[in-house]
């Protein structure tokens, strides 16, 4: 149903042939042309044709109208990341046209210093996105598939299609987050605790940034309690 939506609304067109492709790559070319496609279908414009590759106009208009930055790209036949189209679609429109029906203040594999970090929280808080699970999470470095972008793009254009919705919140634990080992209790970070059994092994004290198993016969073990 969202294909046929999209394709309808003039937003998505196929392969060729009568096909559509829905689990094919979206290239950057693709996304800018969607992005552009519906900000000109908010204003009641013709986005007009170009003489060069078929995406220079939708990348004119694009940049007139400050979906894209100039030298925002520099392949547009590669395939676009997720937060990538994201992006593009949260700037297709004023932040107006994104009503808020959701309450989220966080993406589980997105960090609040990502510079996409406010235009996803935007679109989730829209019922734009809905994330790949039930606690929301994204993937933003993960290609995107057509069938994906046109669910995405119906929804940025259609807001009777946009989705309310709780998410779950998981319970995470940080595991060794830290470039190294030094500091920190025994001589590790963030907690954790060496397990000395091992006499074979030459472990030099806190400021020691190896953990070596040396024997078949025991073992060394990194260990901490949670709660």
């Amino acid at each position: 149903s969202e294909v046929s939506d999209v394709h309808r609304a003039g937003l998505m067109n196929g392969i060729g042939g009568g096909l559509f492709s829905p689990d094919g790559k979206v290239t950057v070319a693709e996304a800018v042309t969607m992005a552009s496609r519906v900000n000109a279908a908010q204003k009641g414009e013709t986005i007009p044709s170009s003489d060069g590759k078929w995406y220079d106009a939708y990348y004119d208009y694009a940049g007139q109208n400050g979906i894209i930055a100039d030298g925002t790209y520099t392949n547009y036949d590669e395939p676009a990341k997720r937060y990538e189209v994201a992006s593009l679609f949260a700037s297709a429109l004023p932040d107006e046209s994104f009503a808020k029906i959701n309450d989220v203040t966080a993406i589980p594999d997105v960090y609040a210093e990502d510079e996409y970090f406010e235009e996803l929280i935007k679109l989730y808080n829209a019922g734009v996105l809905t994330g790949n699970d039930e606690y929301g999470t994204f993937s933003p470095d993960s290609d995107i598939t057509r069938a994906e972008a046109a669910a995405i793009v119906g929804r940025v254009a259609m807001p009777n299609k946009r989705v309310k919705k709780d998410f779950a919140s998981p319970e995470v634990y940080y595991i060794i987050d830290a470039h190294n080992m030094q500091s920190g209790r025994n001589g590790l970070a963030n907690g954790w605790l060496y397990d000395d059994k091992i006499s074979l092994f030459n472990y030099s004290g806190r400021d020691s940034a190896a953990v070596g198993d040396t024997t078949e016969e025991s073992y060394a073990a990194l260990y901490r309690d949670f709660d």
